[in-house]
């Protein structure tokens, strides 16, 4: 009988060490080949998520830079108008001969002053004072002050005055009525004009 028991212990000991051989041949793969390719396989599936977001994310540049370039395309032609409505500080010549030209075409004399301010460098823009004193019959000034809303450039207006002359004594005596259906009127205009450094 115990020969019996020694042969049972003997098939429970190659039943155990079969299983545990196989358990270890089973742990070895796992170990060597599975948790690599698992490894490999979150790797992989990390850098296709990071493909796809990357590539969402320049789809998304790719449009915002097409509305934007059709944006700029539209609003362009206004940017135009808009730079022409603002004095070149190299072409002040140029206002300043369309204010004289205004005045002569409607019989006006004109005192211009410009009052340039202190250079600011850091500014695109800069507002400069303007002063305007006018002088001739009032229909003449009404025809300049439309004229000059006409301009292509930007000036607003702060402030607008008129006075009136008293006709001379001589046009008086003479009997001459033109004087006194058109009165000489004095205007003064304190504006601001706006340069493009």
């Amino acid at each position: 009988m115990n020969l019996q028991i020694f042969k049972s212990t003997d098939s429970y000991k190659q039943i155990f060490s079969i299983s545990l051989f196989f358990s270890v041949i089973f742990a070895a793969l796992i170990f060597f080949l599975l948790i690599p390719n698992i490894k490999k396989i979150t790797q992989t599936r990390d850098n296709i998520i990071g493909q796809k977001i990357q590539m969402e994310r320049d789809m998304i540049n790719q449009r915002n830079i097409s509305t934007l370039s059709k944006k700029i395309e539209e609003i362009e032609p206004q940017l135009n108008k808009l730079e022409q409505i603002f004095i070149n500080k190299n072409r002040e010549l140029e206002f300043i001969t369309a204010l004289e030209g205004i005045a002569q075409n409607n019989n006006i004399s004109q005192n211009l002053q410009l009052n340039p301010a202190s250079e600011d460098a850091d500014k695109l823009y800069k507002k400069i004072p303007l002063t305007l004193k006018c002088q001739g019959e009032f229909k003449h000034i009404i025809n300049y002050l439309t004229d000059l809303e006409a301009l292509q450039y930007y000036v607003t207006i702060n402030y607008l005055a008129f006075s009136s002359q008293k006709s001379s004594k001589s046009a008086q005596a003479s009997g001459n009525n033109t004087a006194a259906n058109n009165p000489i009127v004095t205007m003064q205009i304190k504006a601001d004009t706006y340069w493009q450094s």
